[in-house]
């Protein structure tokens, strides 16, 4: 994956704001609070931290199989203009507590999870996919377990070569075994569990994820000050593609508009082939209304989002659609850098889908369309631009009515009920990387780390 313009975590993701009030362990209230219960070694009730770049969002969740129900959630804002944190951790603490107290379910029982999935930033991590062919040996045979490890093995070997030959820049780097994922093809089909079916070409294409180990324990520390198990480490990039499914095209690029970046992310057959960023989000859009109309970080985002609901007179409309003029164009020019920067195998797919707080500000679709003119991008087919709809998370249930691909932790909740429905081709895939690792002295996360 090519680096032009990236910034690795020490730049971009301030570990420092974890540290500080740890030793102040949380006071959780188990008076009153209903029920927990493990399902399969998968949590039943679990709360979700999405650290995003200009808002925490935390969500108190309860699954049933694959699918989720949300019971309370609460968005901070933090970092916003010149403001800043004292600590993640005490905006953590006050984030749960709001989204447990706003969970009065079963009686009135606020439901208090102990197990969090935390959203590592894509900023923040390195993603590379990796297609190898392996020829049988017996084509008449049906592929079983013992084989198909072997294959596993043997393809994730050369992935992870081809990972660290590429270079990481993390002097501490750990493979994220929960973001690891495989497609498997027998003869050029697609097959979801191989075992059992006769052919001579097998084919994988492998996803890898390393990040660094000193951010990853540093959550985990966090985690430990709210008196939380981490359950799951996730990319909320990977996890929407993963939850939305079959609603995206097989082929396709992701555009998340967040608080201070934009995450672009590609997929092929469904699976993340890598990711990038770029440093424009919706708080630049912000901070050109608080110049223009000379108001208060407080008004100018509202009004923004006034201006995004549609709720402006004709004549206001205008105005701030002048005003936001030149800030798309800014945008459209930093996308061009980062889809030429996408890893997409060639060409880029066709269809380009739109999610994200700053998806539904007009202007969005407009300016995505724009950039794809450029005569330096070429496509397969003709490139279509769509507004991903939260209505695709069909198995996530809200109390209201809310956008929830405006907050990527809804996406995650759904990713991380899906994991605990994974068959045995994930667990096998799982113990072909863990051996990897130890034979290649590879430092690898996995779920007992957590």
């Amino acid at each position: 994956m090519k680096s032009r313009g990236r910034r690795f975590p020490w730049q971009t993701f301030r570990v420092e704001h974890l540290v500080p009030a740890l030793e102040v362990r949380r006071a959780r209230s188990r008076a009153g609070t209903a029920p927990r219960r493990r399902s399969a070694g998968h949590p039943e009730a679990f709360s979700v931290l999405d650290l995003g770049t200009t808002h925490l969002k935390a969500l108190v969740c309860r699954r049933s199989g694959p699918v989720v129900e949300v019971l309370g959630q609460c968005v901070m804002p933090y970092g916003v203009l010149e403001q800043a944190p004292g600590s993640m951790a005490e905006l953590c603490d006050r984030a749960l507590t709001q989204a447990e107290d706003n969970s009065a379910v079963l009686d009135g029982r606020r439901l208090v999870p102990d197990e969090v999935v935390i959203g590592v930033p894509a900023s923040t991590v390195v993603a590379r996919s990796y297609e190898v062919a392996y020829r049988r040996r017996d084509p008449s045979q049906p592929l079983d377990d013992a084989e198909l490890e072997r294959i596993l093995y043997i393809g994730q070997r050369t992935a992870l070569e081809e990972l660290r030959r590429g270079g990481l820049p993390f002097s501490d780097a750990v493979i994220l075994a929960s973001g690891t994922q495989v497609r498997v093809a027998v003869d050029g089909h697609p097959a979801d569990d191989p075992r059992g079916l006769r052919g001579e070409m097998i084919t994988l294409s492998l996803l890898n994820i390393a990040t660094s180990n000193a951010l990853l324990r540093a959550l985990c520390r966090l985690a430990d000050a709210l008196q939380l198990a981490v359950s799951g480490f996730m990319v909320p990039a990977q996890a929407v593609v993963n939850a939305l499914g079959p609603a995206l095209s097989l082929d396709g690029v992701g555009i998340d508009i967040g608080g201070r970046r934009t995450v672009l992310v590609a997929w092929r057959q469904g699976m993340v082939q890598g990711w990038t960023s770029i440093p424009f989000g919706g708080q630049d859009f912000t901070q050109a209304i608080q110049r223009a109309y000379h108001l208060d970080g407080e008004r100018a985002e509202r009004l923004k989002c006034w201006y995004g609901e549609g709720r402006l007179s004709p004549d206001h409309r205008e105005g701030v659609r002048e005003v936001l003029r030149s800030p798309w164009e800014h945008w459209k020019d930093r996308l061009i850098e980062g889809l030429l920067d996408l890893p997409a195998n060639g060409s880029l797919p066709g269809y380009f889908w739109l999610w994200g707080g700053g998806a539904r500000l007009s202007g969005a679709v407009e300016a995505v369309r724009a950039a794809l003119s450029d005569a330096r991008l070429s496509f397969e087919g003709y490139p279509q631009v769509r507004l991903a709809e939260p209505s695709a998370l069909r198995n996530l249930r809200l109390a209201g009515e809310m956008d929830a691909l405006a907050c990527s932790g809804y996406a995650m909740a759904v990713a991380f009920a899906r994991q605990g429905e994974e068959g045995r081709l994930a667990a096998l895939l799982q113990k072909a990387t863990m051996a990897v690792c130890r034979a290649e002295h590879l430092d690898i996360w996995t779920l007992s780390d957590e």
